[in-house]
């Protein structure tokens, strides 16, 4: 996944109400084997994850 934002990913405590997410990276994190976090040549980062089958 690309991303325009140049800060890498932190948990942060979910939002129960629904507006401004906090499960996305825990669960990212919790389902893939490896995940890597890189600067992008264009600008933002790259976020690559393996998952197992």
């Amino acid at each position: 996944m690309r991303d325009p934002s140049p800060a890498f990913p932190r948990e942060r405590p979910p939002d129960l109400d629904g507006y401004e997410g906090g499960f996305g990276w825990p669960l990212v994190r919790t389902l893939a084997r490896t995940v890597t976090v890189r600067p992008s040549h264009k600008g933002g980062k790259v976020i690559s994850a393996v998952l197992d089958r």
